[in-house]
């Protein structure tokens, strides 16, 4: 392979991490409104740590496909993959007024890349790769 096409592998395999991503993490989220809307007895102060628990596995998935794309370089690839979902997180928190910088904040920061990294890690360790063209 020449060093394009690795580049628009690695590229490419970036994309389909994060909106996997970002995918699981929709799809979570519209279970945890489901679980609260029909129990209406649990307490709200949970849900900040719940959404960070919901934004590590979608991370993680994300990190896992992006790695089984590439096959090789899954540390880099998962924390690659962990900071585009956090930014994009982020900057859809900002637009929408609902989120501010602060410690959740940070946390979410690590959460997502260690998630990104543990999912990158776990990806590249499998035996075959995934073939994207």
């Amino acid at each position: 392979m020449s060093i394009s096409s690795d580049r628009r592998l690695y590229i490419k395999a970036v994309l389909i991490g994060v909106f996997v991503s970002v995918a699981v993490i929709a799809i979570l989220m519209c279970i945890l409104c489901a679980v609260f809307l029909s129990i209406s007895k649990l307490p709200h102060d949970y849900l900040p740590y719940l959404l960070l628990i919901i934004d590590g596995v979608g991370v993680f998935v994300g990190a896992y496909a992006c790695a089984r794309i590439t096959g090789e370089r899954g540390l880099v690839m998962g924390l690659i993959c962990g900071a585009l979902v956090f930014l994009s997180l982020v900057i859809a928190g900002m637009t929408s007024g609902t989120d501010t910088i602060g410690l959740l904040t940070l946390l979410r920061a690590a959460v997502t890349l260690l998630c990104g990294t543990l999912g990158g890690i776990k990806g590249v360790n499998r035996k075959e790769k995934i073939h994207i063209k």
